[in-house]
């Protein structure tokens, strides 16, 4: 009868099974060398003896007991069996040395965990391995000794995971036992050992690939898909799938054979993402093979493209139908299925689908238009980050792989060549061609849209990041028409309070326009382009950007004669004042450019008759800037009032006050009393000369337009006059207040403090604090102050102010600019004087809450900022005007205001005083910008500390006071409450407040929206064990329907977060059973208070406490109403800054 290979799981079993006398320990020495003595020179045959065989075997048995010595007797003895062999064993001798050295490999191994050096097990392995060469030149059939051996593969491959020829030789040996083995067992050990070291993915898609090739073990493919979906273990996903990706790649051909089992594995995986992952990266591959075997078969490329497009349009993307599916081969399957998962319901799967695109246009041409494009471009906008990235980095990677990129770019010559086109047969393939390349197109205008509105200004850095690369990678591409002028409008990160952000886009700026590889004429036209495009925001943020990168030294000068209009061709205005606004940028932060030689240039300009308003305007902003600041005197002294700069300036306004009235017109006067302000040694007798130029032909043309009774006149040259002069003379007046304060005073109080200097004695200061005795100084500026104020109650100033309420009093008789000219007008003079503040609010904000016209409330929004910094007790009352203006109709209103209210309340220049409610309603707005501007306010002003959570009462109380939908209220609340998601105190402060409630009131109203409010609050530790030990305050209302269910979700919740669970199982169910009523808590005693005597004013005090206590949702700022009759001081104690 043949020996066979006896089965056990441990050397004594096997032992056991076998009949073999164990020696022991102190036997084994002298054994081994008895043992040694008879093997000698003679091999397998008396090694595999019933008497050797039982003291080896004993040996191997006490192994791990062994000296180190006498181990290596051991290992010695064995090879030297397989050595020295003169006769030919039969089966049986080879089966019984087979055991002996997988044994002995088995403990040696064991051994080798503790007590042995990698480099002594190394050495014993390739031993083993030579032995097993000399037992087998071929397959092993036997399968107990086949299964033995594969046992001590996979052991010995576990313990030298860093030894790469010694993993080949192990492979090697399995490749002689997988077919005896079969493939199930070597697919099991695959997936255990890459769940162990996710580095060893490539190595065993490598060894599977010989062993297939080799051993043709083909049934090793469907082994191996089956046992990764009996996976439950979730580790090293990773590794799984990029195992099965390599393994794909480097065998397709057997994954198309068993494709139908990875759709069935696709559509099985459900939680188990992972699986997906690894099918779809099989797809990719199986896609990629298909693609190149047919191009090596197809010959005409126009052909190629023709199939693609029909496939594309035709059968991709179209999942709807299964019989049509399976009717499709396997490329246009497996391209389908890819594209169905950029939808996955996984986030992860989502995002890999896109990754796999990626891959796939770098390595084989994808069609150029289709739905899968469409289905990226429409993640863009995907809840997660990861998503949204992942998206716009595969579309990118497709538009830079296109083989329409060449038209793309320059599609406005395709356009024109259509149109051109007459014969049919050479116009209808270019009619095709721009019909692809408008549909690609399109998609990218609507990922620039879709990365405008929800990306460039979120809160979150990773998002900022991606759509600043978008828009870079759009606009180095050349698809210029597509970026929706979004690269113009993330200019304005470069203020952004992330050092990343602003790297990268002073990084993208610095590639695209101030770059020293470019030609500089490129450079030079790109920037005044740029700049010609801008907003005020935008050109602001560039000219800071020019400030801090610097333009090449050639561009600039091409940009100063462009400028000056001496360069090779005249620009048109609007380039030519661009050019001038670059100027002024340099200027700002380079004063030493601004030359006599330039500066007779620029008087040179003023004088030019040819030279338009709109150059004038940036030509006036750039002299300002020889004087740094307003509160900066120049160096060498103001100029006198016969200067060149201010007869040039004046005596081209009067000429041009004759000819124009248009905007332009308007924008360079109120430039050039800024000028005049800033330079000019006595400016208000200059400027005042400018105004009542300006009012007499306001007033001569409106005479004419009543005697001529010519409405297109009137509309065109007689009302624009009027508003100009309107506007002129409110800048007037700021600047006149501006100047005297930052100019006047410092200088006339120079002399009154240095006098007072360091002589005076500290007592002396104190009396006179303590009797509000003010020195010479303070009180020069006092009077500075009310001879200002003096002045601007009368003569033409009080007229001026009497036309513009006269104006607004009347507005339906009225045009909306020239109104905006009066509120323009006034409001300048509410900032340059307090009782002119005190005076107007009434009208100002009684406009404001009546207007119906856009631009009219738009005006005055716009003006309330520096009206709070300048008056900020004057205009307190009235904050409460502009906070509803957030719920105005019109979007551009609610934008305006959210925006400025935003700016406020972070700057803490505005207590919110219990309107934030408003501004979380916005959270919902319909406007896609309105929304994403309410909650990057409202995660800005989490980061304030306590604010938000001090500020949460008042916004619950008024969101339950409207009374909007449960929906609604969840989806708010939800949002404000994951910005409190790490602040856990805070939470738990709020529980405990909230469900305090639940005592204190017995409206069951109030009940429910407790239990709402606390439903939608983000679960955390803390917060599950303070309700816990609130528990006893609502266990009596959980009747109550709405109620047990609101509540219920907390521990829902709790349930679905596996770390919470974890840690609080017994509270959760604790907490349950409450709720649910199965279990009822004793009510704790209310400690008693110390009895104290009672002081004077304690009932006055309790009956505030009452008061408070009527309502229910209390914060820590009650909302105060001030009476707009209040008195307030003429002063508010603010300078006016420039």
């Amino acid at each position: 009868m043949p020996w066979k290979v006896p089965q056990g799981y441990s050397i004594g079993d096997l032992l056991e099974e076998l009949d073999v006398d164990i020696k022991t320990l102190p036997e084994i020495p002298q054994a081994i060398n008895e043992a040694n003595a008879k093997i000698r020179k003679r091999g397998c045959v008396p090694m595999a003896a019933d008497e050797n065989f039982g003291k080896l075997s004993s040996a191997i048995f006490h192994y791990q007991k062994l000296k180190e010595e006498v181990t290596n007797d051991l290992w010695d003895l064995i090879d030297r069996g397989y050595r020295d062999n003169k006769d030919r064993p039969d089966q049986d001798t080879l089966m019984k040395c087979l055991f002996l050295s997988c044994q002995l490999m088995d403990q040696t191994i064991k051994k080798s965990s503790t007590k042995m050096k990698d480099v002594t097990i190394e050495l014993f392995i390739k031993r083993w391995i030579k032995q097993l060469d000399i037992i087998g030149q071929g397959e092993i059939n036997s399968p107990e000794a086949a299964s033995m051996i594969m046992s001590v593969c996979w052991q010995v491959l576990g313990s030298c995971k860093k030894q790469k020829g010694v993993q080949k030789d192990v492979t090697r040996i399995i490749s002689k036992v997988i077919r005896t083995v079969g493939s199930q067992e070597v697919a099991i050990n695959i997936v255990k050992f890459i769940q162990k070291d996710e580095t060893l993915a490539d190595f065993f898609a490598e060894r599977v690939v010989s062993w297939i090739t080799e051993c043709e073990a083909r049934g090793l493919v469907n082994a191996i898909l089956c046992e990764i979906n009996e996976v439950k273990d979730v580790s090293a996903q990773k590794g799984l799938v990029k195992f099965m990706g390599t393994l794909a790649e480097k065998r397709p051909e057997d994954f198309i054979r068993h494709f139908s089992m990875t759709v069935q594995l696709i559509a099985e995986s459900d939680n188990k993402y992972w699986i997906r992952e690894a099918c779809l990266s099989i797809m990719a591959e199986i896609y990629k093979f298909k693609v190149r075997e047919g191009n090596k078969e197809r010959n005409n490329a126009f052909e190629a493209e023709d199939v693609d497009r029909e496939m594309n349009e035709s059968n991709i993307g179209d999942s709807d139908n299964e019989e049509e599916t399976s009717e499709l081969d396997p490329k246009q399957r497996a391209f389908m299925i890819i594209t169905d998962h950029i939808h996955d319901r996984n986030a992860y799967t989502r995002a890999f689908a896109m990754r796999l695109f990626v891959d796939l246009v770098k390595q084989i041409p994808l069609p150029h238009i289709g739905e899968f494009q469409e289905k990226i471009v429409g993640r863009f906008d995907d809840n997660t980050s990861t998503v949204r990235k992942s998206a716009i980095n595969a579309f990118i990677a497709i538009i830079n792989n296109n083989p329409l990129i060449n038209q793309l770019t320059s599609i406005g010559e395709l356009r024109t060549q259509v149109e051109e086109a007459e014969n049919p047969e050479t116009k209808k393939p270019l009619v095709m061609l721009l019909r692809d390349c408008e549909k690609l197109l399109d998609l990218v205008k609507s990922g620039s849209e879709l990365i405008i509105n929800n990306l460039l200004h979120s809160s979150l850095t990773t998002d900022v990041l991606e759509a600043i690369n978008w828009f870079y990678q759009i606009t180095t591409i050349g698809i210029t028409e597509g970026t929706l002028d979004g690269f113009r409008q993330m200019a304005t990160h470069v203020w952004n309070k992330e050092e990343k952000i602003r790297e990268k886009v002073l990084s993208c700026y610095k590639d695209v326009y101030f770059s020293d590889r470019m030609d500089p004429k490129r450079t030079a036209f790109g920037l005044i382009y740029l700049v010609a495009e801008s907003s005020n925001a935008e050109a602001f943020s560039i000219g800071k950007m020019v400030q801090s990168i610097k333009i090449p030294k050639s561009a600039k000068q091409l940009i100063w004669k462009y400028a000056l209009g001496r360069g090779e061709q005249k620009l048109p205005a609007p380039l030519q004042a661009a050019a001038m606004a670059i100027i002024d940028m340099t200027s700002k932060s380079e004063p030493e450019v601004l030359t006599e030689g330039n500066i007779d240039g620029f008087v040179f300009m003023i004088r030019d008759p040819d030279c338009p308003p709109l150059v004038l305007t940036e030509v006036f902003a750039v002299l300002t800037n020889l004087r740094p600041s307003a509160k900066t005197p120049l160096v060498d002294g103001a100029y006198e009032t016969d200067h060149e700069i201010f007869e040039a300036t004046t005596s081209r306004i009067y000429e041009l006050l004759k000819k124009d009235s248009s905007m332009e017109m308007n924008n360079m006067v109120l430039a050039a009393i800024k000028l005049i302000y800033f330079l000019s040694a006595n400016p208000s007798q200059q400027v005042s000369d400018i105004v009542t130029a300006a009012f007499k032909m306001a007033i001569s043309r409106l005479k004419k337009s009543r005697e001529k009774k010519d409405n297109k006149y009137t509309a065109e040259k007689a009302l624009p006059s009027l508003a100009l002069a309107l506007n002129a003379a409110g800048h007037h007046a700021l600047n006149l207040a501006i100047w005297s304060e930052c100019t006047v005073v410092p200088k006339l109080t120079a002399k009154s403090s240095k006098k007072k200097g360091s002589k005076t004695p500290k007592d002396d200061d104190e009396i006179d604090d303590m009797f509000g005795n003010v020195d010479d100084a303070a009180y020069e500026e006092e009077n500075i102050i009310r001879v200002l104020n003096y002045e601007l109650n009368r003569g033409p100033f009080k007229a001026i102010t009497a036309l513009a309420k006269s104006i607004l009093v009347q507005a339906d008789e009225w045009p909306s600019f020239v109104q905006c000219a009066a509120i323009n007008c006034l409001m300048k003079f509410m900032a340059a004087s307090a009782e002119h503040a005190e005076d107007m609010s009434r009208l100002i904000f009684t406009i404001l809450k009546k207007a119906e016209n856009v631009s009219v409330e738009q005006t005055i929004l716009s003006g309330f900022p520096d009206l709070l910094v300048r008056h900020p007790n004057i205009m307190e009352p009235w904050t409460s005007d502009v906070f509803d203006k957030l719920e105005d109709e019109d979007d551009d209103v609610r934008a305006s205001t959210l925006t400025m209210i935003s700016d406020l309340i972070v700057k803490d220049l505005v207590k919110p005083r219990g309107r934030l409610f408003q501004v979380a309603r916005l959270v919902l707005d319909e406007n896609p910008a309105i929304k994403r501007e309410a909650k990057t306010f409202f995660v800005e002003f989490s980061s304030q500390g306590t604010k938000l959570i001090n500020n949460l009462p008042d916004i619950l109380a008024k969101l339950h006071e409207l009374q909007i939908p449960t929906a609604e209220f969840k989806e708010i609340t939800t949002f404000l409450f994951d910005q409190l998601s790490g602040k856990e105190k805070q939470t738990e402060q709020l529980v405990e407040k909230l469900c305090s409630r639940f005592r204190e009131q017995d409206a069951e109203d109030t009940w429910r929206q407790v239990a709402l409010t606390i439903s939608v609050m983000p679960v955390n530790e803390r917060m599950i064990k303070k309700l816990n030990e609130c528990a006893f305050m609502f266990q009596d209302k959980v009747s109550d329907l709405e109620i047990r269910d609101n509540l219920m979700e907390v521990c829902n919740k709790a349930k679905d977060s596996a770390k919470i669970f974890q840690k609080l199982t017994k509270e959760i169910d604790e907490l349950e059973q409450v709720i649910c009523g199965d279990k009822t808590l004793p009510i704790p005693a209310t400690p008693k208070k110390s009895q104290r005597p009672r002081e004077a004013g304690t009932a006055k005090k309790n009956k505030i406490a009452m008061k408070r206590d009527k309502d229910i949702w209390s914060s820590d700022e009650e909302e105060r109403t001030v009476s707009t009759e209040t008195v307030v001081p003429k002063r508010s104690g603010r300078r006016l800054r420039s």
